[in-house]
């Protein structure tokens, strides 16, 4: 991990590197995970779980995760299986903005149509949007997929509801 992130606590999208984001042009065709995984540590559960086996770690359990984008079917179940919440989606739309998915393990939960702002790392408003959909997840960590403008989705990583 870089010792930069250690000193400031927090991560910046550059500082987990573009590859680990999908190309742009895959994520206008189908939602797709960002696996924000940095430190090499034992864990694999997105592998595990994955019924597609599109995520892979490997031989050694201390390697990052990897998607194969190609055989991804979208189904959000490694967002909640990651115990570290490293996980989200990401749908761009044909209409400019973007649909994030992220993990959600705070009540209430929010209701469709609501509006949040959008936050970066560090818990800075840089956007505002509405909630698109709630996927209630028997286990506890929710799926909760917000829209926002295009420009922010490497940014935006927690909505905070407005009025709750």
């Amino acid at each position: 991990m870089n010792n930069d992130i250690r000193k400031k606590g927090y991560l910046h999208y550059r500082d987990i590197g573009e590859s680990r984001f999908p190309a742009e042009e895959l994520i206008k065709e189908k939602a797709l995970p960002v696996i924000e995984c940095i430190e090499r540590i034992p864990c694999n559960p997105c592998e595990t779980s994955c019924p597609k086996g599109a995520i892979v770690v490997g031989e050694n359990i201390n390697d990052l995760p990897v998607c194969n984008y190609s055989l991804c079917s979208s189904c959000g179940i490694c967002i909640t299986r990651c115990p570290g919440l490293a996980i989200f989606m990401v749908k761009l739309t044909e209409k400019g903005s973007a649909v994030i998915s992220i993990p959600w393990e705070i009540y209430p939960l929010p209701e469709k149509g609501d509006r949040f702002e959008g936050l970066d790392r560090l818990g800075n408003k840089i956007c505002e949007g509405e909630i698109t959909s709630i996927r209630k997840i028997n286990h506890k960590t929710h799926i909760v997929s917000g829209e926002v403008s295009a420009e922010f989705y490497k940014e935006v990583r927690h909505f905070k509801i407005k009025n709750k």
